[in-house]
């Protein structure tokens, strides 16, 4: 298959697969299925979680420019997007009750702050944990002998 995008080989495809599973166990997620798409996410964002309404399912996407991170970089965007799934059920409470319950018009003024809010907490949740967990070099440059 060789490179998906500009970076992206198939062994660090790989490498995001491994390394996305171990997290989930680590961060206890194991009723939920993540698909990892080989389409970049075309927004400038180091990665992406896209959960199914009413499924344990979501697809994760990097961004275009992930290879190009930094090691710590790489590993909480992977940290950061897992806690989103933590958090989706939270979030569908506001995203598909708020309107039925208090409408639209409260619903459009309460969503992208309370979402903003979100991220924030997320952020800073993920740098403290992603310093917590034992990488095994993940992400790491191979030696050259290794190549």
């Amino acid at each position: 298959m060789g490179q998906v995008w500009l970076g992206m080989s198939d062994e660090l495809w790989e490498e995001v697969y491994q390394v996305v599973g171990r997290l989930m166990k680590t961060m206890n997620l194991p009723h939920w299925r993540i698909k990892l798409s080989r389409e970049p996410d075309d927004e400038d964002t180091g990665a992406s979680i896209h959960p199914i309404d009413g499924q344990w399912v979501a697809t994760m996407k990097l961004g275009i420019y992930w290879h190009t991170m930094t090691v710590a970089d790489k590993r909480n965007s992977l940290v950061h997007e897992l806690i989103h799934v933590h958090l989706q059920p939270m979030n569908d409470v506001m995203r598909l009750g708020l309107p039925v319950i208090l409408g639209q018009p409260i619903y459009n003024t309460l969503w992208e702050p309370f979402r903003q809010q979100n991220e924030y907490a997320v952020d800073a949740i993920s740098r403290f944990i992603t310093e917590m967990i034992e990488w095994d070099g993940a992400f790491e440059p191979k030696d050259e002998e290794e190549l």
